[in-house]
This record gives structure tokens, sequence and C-alpha cells, in this order.
């Protein structure tokens, strides 16, 4: 798969975080960006990206139901979630809904491309459990 080929897609609501990974990516991977799911979710009715690095914490959508929409939409896309801190039910939530690496803030950036390449070819850690609630019943907290 050619690198520059692959479009992903960076929700984050931190600015300098946002623009951080993406000037980082941007040499090998066509970079959107989006500041909460709610715009993440435009982006995604209209568009395919090969990849989402999602914030566990946004506002209003949270992060894990921006998640569960893209198992609902877009279930062969690999998510990578990233968050200052992860509680185990919230990993274990990221899991049955099929992301595929969830990773600490601020991220090692030159770990990153590593693992974008693992995750691309196919998700591995893809499952098909699904989540019948609303995307506003699932909560960032326990």
């Amino acid at each position: 798969m050619n690198k520059t080929q692959t479009s992903m897609l960076i929700v984050d609501n931190d600015s300098s975080t946002r623009d951080r990974v993406s000037a980082f990516l941007a040499s090998e991977y066509r970079c959107t960006t989006a500041a909460t799911a709610e715009e993440a979710i435009g982006l995604l009715t209209f568009c395919r990206f090969g990849l989402v690095i999602i914030d566990l914490e946004l506002p209003g959508i949270s992060g894990l139901a921006l998640c569960q929409f893209l198992q609902r939409t877009r279930s062969d896309t690999p998510v990578i979630l990233m968050s200052e801190r992860t509680t185990a039910w919230q990993r274990s939530v990221a899991e049955r809904l099929g992301v595929f690496a969830c990773i600490e803030k601020p991220c090692n950036l030159l770990s990153l491309p590593d693992l974008i390449e693992r995750a691309l070819p196919k998700r591995a850690h893809r499952s098909d459990f699904r989540i019948n609630e609303p995307l506003e019943s699932v909560h960032q907290t326990a």
C-alpha cells in the first residue's frame, strides 16, 4: 500500500495535539483533522479514510461513541484511540468496538508510523461485538 495514497482522519479537540500529529504524519499520509466527533461524523459521511486516530476525551459525543459510529458505518477502518488516561472499562469497550490500539497522550510520534503500518493491512482486533445503544449513551466514565 502506498503511504501517500492513504488518508487518515485525526480527531482531537486540542489543536496543538491535532496539528502536531497531522504535521508529523503529513509527509507519509494525507491527513485531515477534526476538532469534534460531530465534525468527524460529517467528514466520515462523505469521505473514506484508511485509518482514524481519535482522542478519547472529546466534548459532546465521546471518543468511544465515535468508535461505535465507525464500527457501525465503517467497520473496515482501523482506529487508534489516544488518551491521557484510560480506565480499564474504557479499554474493554474500545477493544470490543474493534479499536486497533489505545495509546497514551502525549503520544510518542516516532513510534506512531510503525503502529499505523501494523493497523493498516487489516484490523487485527476486529470484533463482531455490537453495542445497540444510541451514540450518546456510550459515556467516557464507568
